[in-house]
């Protein structure tokens, strides 16, 4: 899948160094130890590593700056083959500052960004509410203008990285009145007063992730991105350019078991002989391959055709104003289609795997367990399926 030609030489550069450095320092990941320290020691490897890197535009000093999405495919596919917690932390960094490299001010990006990439600060992407999901316009979280500052209140639900992170891009309405036009976005320091962590919510697999509450929070004027009534357009734009990511995380799983099914297939002894000498066992891992083979091509060759639309356009923050109505509605639907990798033949493909592979599947320790688990990374990293496809119809 590499050798596509929608990927250049330094692509399959950093795919050979992302699988160095997850043998060497994500596979040995201390056990033993809780899960904030082994996302903060996992910040830290990806940092040294300087992978971080790639979730910040190179010119982050002004706002056409734009990310190299493959690369972040490249780096996300190799990741979640070996730890789905390793891809959400790398994954993290991106979703939660892009929208600063986007809209916000020449201080804000100077003083967050170089943050980010060196690991000395843990974003977060802070939109969905309790009754605010795929829905963004119906967010009920609300800044109110009080002089040099804004005041928000309201609450937060499933933010990855909730408690951990050390600022949060933030979504609230400016305008109660105006639904998806009245809805505004900040940086949110862990420290501001008005700003609580509501506690933890436990996934059957590892993913920090919680509920935030804002109180009375009080954030300078500084500290929005863009103008008010934009942050619906920013988040968005932020969400399109990680999306095709999440199909990317979900081929890195999918590869990781197949490999140990093939492998398992060849050590599993039963009537006398190892069950990768039956037909049936080989016809089913062929077919797994081939898919893998086939979602793979297909998927980087839809990305490598929506990069060309991308770069053309991310210069601009109103880029999909820039867009026909039936082109929105394609990128759309293609984004709907890449999302099928990890939300429906995954999961179809992962229940084979687990049902092939009988009680060992359900051990909390083994791999083909945590195979599994990890599915729940790639679902929670976006909407619905089927709302997907609607999601930009009308912006």
């Amino acid at each position: 899948m590499l050798n596509t030609p929608f990927l250049e030489e330094r692509h399959r550069s950093l795919a050979k160094q992302v699988a160095n450095f997850v043998e060497q320092q994500v596979r040995g990941v201390a056990s033993g130890i809780t899960e904030e320290e082994k996302c903060r020691l996992l910040i830290s490897a990806l940092a040294r590593e300087g992978l971080l890197a790639h979730t910040v535009p190179n010119n982050f000093s002004s706002a056409d700056g734009s990310l190299d999405v493959r690369a972040l495919c490249v780096v996300r596919d190799g990741l979640s083959y070996e730890s789905s917690l390793a891809d959400l932390m790398f994954a993290m960094q991106g979703l939660g500052s892009f929208p600063v490299a986007l809209a916000g001010s020449d201080e804000i990006r100077n003083r967050f960004l170089p943050l980010v990439t060196s690991g000395e600060a843990i974003a977060a992407f802070a939109i969905t509410e309790p009754e605010a999901g795929s829905d963004v316009s119906a967010i009920q979280t609300i800044a109110r203008r009080e002089g040099s500052s804004y005041v928000i209140d309201g609450a937060k639900t499933f933010i990855s990285n909730a408690g951990l992170a050390d600022f949060y891009t933030v979504f609230a309405k400016t305008d109660a009145t105006s639904g998806s036009k009245g809805i505004s976005a900040f940086v949110v320091e862990k420290e501001t007063p008005g700003f609580y962590f509501d506690g933890k919510i436990e996934l059957i697999a590892p993913h920090p992730i919680g509920r935030i509450r804002f109180d009375g929070c009080r954030v300078p004027l500084g500290n929005r991105l863009g103008e008010e009534g934009a942050g619906f357009k920013i988040a968005m734009t932020t969400l399109d350019a990680f999306r095709p990511t999440v199909g990317a995380a979900a081929l890195g799983l999918a590869s990781r078991a197949l490999d140990e099914a093939i492998s398992y297939a060849r050590k599993r002894v039963q009537f006398g002989r190892p069950i990768a000498e039956f037909q049936a066992t080989q016809m089913k891992l062929a077919e797994m391959a081939t898919d893998l083979m086939q979602h793979g091509c297909w998927s980087t060759e839809l990305h490598g055709r929506r990069i060309q639309l991308s770069v053309a356009l991310r210069s601009s923050q109103r880029w999909r104003n820039c867009l026909p109505r039936k082109q929105r509605s394609a990128l759309s639907m293609r984004r709907c289609k890449y999302m099928e990798v990890p939300e429906w033949w995954l999961g179809l493909w992962l229940n084979v795997f687990i049902a092939r592979f009988a009680l060992l599947g359900f051990m909390r320790a083994h791999p083909r367990s945590r195979s599994w688990l990890s599915r729940v990374s790639c679902c929670v990293d976006g909407a619905p399926l089927d709302l997907s496809a609607c999601l930009h119809h009308n912006c």
